[in-house]
């Protein structure tokens, strides 16, 4: 029996002031989290600063977990448009649009389930590095993260609810680490300080970065008993 989970929003004034490492491991326990802005703002200034400022941050994160899960990361890109939004682009190996129960069969159970973790790693990332809007770059994420642990129970390879927990917690411990950290604010970094109407880096500089400050990886063995995590 799967055990209940706080649905509750947590993501409050006194979570975004705590320090950033013990706000992942209390967001840890709850992938409910987050579920709303904490400071909701719309087409101003100060929301275009932000998502300038944490979208690479977002990106960095998802490449950082994808490198980690064994898939090669093809590049890393942000975007600003006139209206304000900021888009980022994390291209991995494979078709650019896939459907969740192609991609299930494309990587086998134990990639697919460290796909999911990598798919929560950009808010995750967004929640250490500064958590005023992390539901604004959670929208997107969300609906492919649903998509993916339904077809995961769709076809008998486990507990949906379960993966997507499961998925969230290792995001949550994957952030904690220094190390991964100091990959994803140096990826990040990179895109800030680069050129032009859309930065983008090179999947082949991102595997340097994070082989560079984790050359033994990441470990994937865990609590959840449904996924082979290490296959």
């Amino acid at each position: 029996m799967t055990a209940q989970i706080d649905c509750r929003p947590r993501l409050d004034a006194a979570a975004a002031a705590m320090d950033a490492v013990a706000r992942l491991a209390l967001a840890e326990s709850n992938p409910f989290f987050v579920l709303d802005d904490l400071v909701p703002c719309r087409g101003n200034r100060a929301e275009m600063e932000h998502h300038w400022d944490t979208t690479p941050v977002h990106e960095a994160g998802h490449a950082v977990a994808h490198v980690l899960s064994g898939r090669l990361v093809k590049s890393v890109s942000i975007e600003a448009f006139p209206a304000g939004k900021t888009l980022g682009m994390c291209l991995v190996d494979g078709p650019r649009k896939i459907a969740a129960d192609a991609l299930l069969a494309l990587l086998g159970g134990a990639k697919f389930c460290r796909a999911v973790v990598a798919s929560y790693a950009g808010p995750v990332a967004e929640l250490r590095y500064n958590p005023a809007r992390v539901f604004s770059g959670m929208r997107g994420d969300a609906s492919s993260i649903e998509g993916m642990c339904k077809a995961y129970e769709a076809l008998d390879c486990g507990d949906s609810y379960e993966l997507q927990t499961a998925a969230w917690q290792k995001a949550c411990r994957m952030f904690q680490s220094d190390a991964v950290w100091a990959a994803t604010l140096e990826i990040a970094g990179r895109l800030k300080a680069s050129h032009g109407l859309r930065p983008r880096i090179s999947g082949k500089v991102v595997h340097s970065i994070v082989a560079r400050h984790l050359p033994d990886g990441w470990g994937w063995s865990g609590e959840f008993s449904q996924a082979a995590w290490e296959g």
